[in-house]
C-alpha cells in the first residue's frame, strides 16, 4: 500500500521517482502564490518544486526558495 503522506515536502523529482516505483504515473499539478508587486511571474515560480499535497495518483507542488535568504 502506497504511503502518499510520506511524499509531503519532498522535491518533485524524488517524489515522482518513488511513485513510479509503486507502478503509478502521477498527475502533477503546479501551483504558486501570485507574484508580488514588481515581481515577474517567472521569479514567483523560481526555486525547488516540492510536494505540498499528495493523494492517490496526484501530486500538487509549489516552488520553495532554497537556502537561507538572510545569508545569501
Amino acid at each position: 500500500m502506497a504511503d502518499w503522506e510520506a511524499l509531503l515536502g519532498l522535491p518533485l523529482d524524488k517524489a515522482v521517482g518513488i511513485v513510479r516505483a509503486w507502478g503509478i504515473e502521477p498527475r502533477v499539478l503546479v501551483t504558486c502564490a501570485p507574484p508580488r508587486k514588481g515581481q515577474e511571474d517567472a521569479e514567483a515560480r523560481a526555486g525547488t518544486l516540492r510536494v505540498i499535497r499528495a493523494r492517490e495518483g496526484e501530486l500538487t507542488v509549489s516552488a520553495f526558495q532554497d537556502g537561507n535568504p538572510r545569508i545569501e
